[in-house]
C-alpha cells in the first residue's frame, strides 16, 4: 500500500529475514516476487524459522536459487554479504564466501 503512495520507496530484501518469517515459499520466490521494488538484497544463511545469520553453507540458504533468481530479473542493485555475527573471522571467511558464490552462479 504505502508503495502505491511512494512508488520511489524501495525495498531491502534480506534473504536469512525471508528464510524466519516466511510460513511458506523461499528467498529466491521472495526476490521474483517484489522484483520492480528491490534495491539492495542483504545475502547471508539462516536455518529455517530460526533468527541467526550464519556463513554461507552452516544453514539452508539454497544460494544458487537466490542468485538464478536475480539474474532472472535483471536484478541491477547492491547485493551485501552480512557476516555481522562473525565479523572476528573475517580474514577467514571472505576468501570462503567468494569462492562459494562463484560456485554457486
Amino acid at each position: 500500500e504505502l508503495r502505491a503512495e511512494l512508488p520511489e520507496l524501495l525495498l531491502t530484501l534480506d534473504v536469512a529475514h525471508v528464510s524466519v518469517c516466511a510460513e511458506e515459499g523461499t528467498p529466491a520466490e521472495a526476490i521474483r516476487a517484489h522484483a520492480g521494488a528491490l534495491a539492495l538484497v542483504h545475502l547471508e544463511d539462516a536455518p529455517r524459522g530460526v533468527h541467526a545469520h550464519l556463513p554461507f553453507g552452516e544453514g539452508e540458504l539454497d544460494l544458487a536459487a537466490v542468485l538464478s533468481a536475480l539474474q532472472e530479473i535483471d536484478f541491477g542493485g547492491l547485493c551485501a554479504v552480512e557476516l555481522s555475527r562473525h565479523s572476528h573471522a573475517a580474514h577467514e571467511l571472505v576468501p570462503e564466501t567468494m569462492a562459494r558464490l562463484k560456485r554457486s552462479q
